[in-house]
């Protein structure tokens, strides 16, 4: 297929992952890379259009590293949104290839020349004969030799001042408030009321324990079932966890312990 070299066009067909083939027109212009669908008649419908930008590069499908296709293919990578993606295409010979290749690198070529900065041109030379004359000095005035004190020291560019020419040094930010003398003897207290708290509730562990031991017997095996039941997510009574609802009732509980000891000590120790 040799190209039409006013348009750039060629036939070509478009090669699916399953191997399935659409006849396409591809036309290569300035804007890219444009794929139609030819109904007949003359008539042309779009299919897709690839900018250069997102064309990463172009090689025919013998010569890849991978995915190797035959020597009449061509593969062009697109970069997309999900990533790069390969566009293959079929041509009648691998001549077709070479040619499309060189018809890409021409086009491009032409929009990166259009895109470098051109040269001014040279003057001509109504141009080089005026900027040899020298131009008149503009007249100097009675009102501008005759200045003021006042008209002196306010006429005084302050590009040329030294406040000028000082280098600032950047403000720094402005400190972060800390917390209040209040707050930090409020976080001070709750702290102190948490310790409390642990140790509290780590005597009371040490104390169930020594008497869940106490009350087994001897000969007894130790439980291979948990003593407690799994939690369910209820939260526990205020009572059962704080030290200041369940103090008095451990005293109280200790003060009836001991009297019941006291008076089972009797009672064995009576004749």
């Amino acid at each position: 297929t040799m190209p039409s070299h006013a348009s750039k066009e060629f036939h070509v067909s478009l090669v699916a992952p399953s191997g399935k083939l659409q006849n396409v027109l591809m036309r290569i212009k300035r804007t890219g890379v444009h794929l139609h669908l030819e109904l007949g008649e003359g008539r042309l419908q779009e299919l897709n259009t690839f900018p250069f930008e997102v064309i990463k590069k172009w090689l025919p499908s013998n010569l890849r590293s991978r995915n190797v296709g035959p020597d009449n293919c061509l593969d062009l990578e697109i970069e997309t949104d999900r990533g790069p993606r390969d566009l293959r295409m079929r041509t009648d010979s691998s001549a077709s290839v070479k040619t499309i290749i060189q018809a890409l690198r021409d086009t491009v070529q032409a929009v990166l020349q259009d895109l470098e900065p051109r040269p001014p041109p040279p003057p001509t030379a109504d141009q080089e004969v005026a900027t040899d004359i020298p131009q008149p000095l503009p007249p100097i005035t009675e009102e501008k030799e005759t200045l003021t004190v006042q008209e002196r020291e306010t006429s005084t560019s302050p590009v040329f001042s030294n406040a000028a020419f000082t280098q600032t040094t950047p403000k720094p930010p402005p400190p972060v408030p800390g917390p209040s003398r209040q707050e930090v003897s409020s976080l001070q207290a709750h702290m102190a009321e948490l310790n409390e708290q642990n140790a509290f509730l780590e005597n009371l562990v040490k104390r169930l324990s020594a008497e869940v031991a106490r009350l087994q017997p001897p000969d007894s095996q130790p439980p291979t079932y948990p003593l407690m039941e799994v939690d369910d997510g209820t939260p526990l009574p205020p009572w059962l966890k704080d030290r200041r609802y369940l103090n008095p009732l451990l005293t109280s509980y200790d003060n009836r312990l001991a009297q019941t000891e006291a008076k089972a000590k009797e009672a064995t120790s009576a004749p």
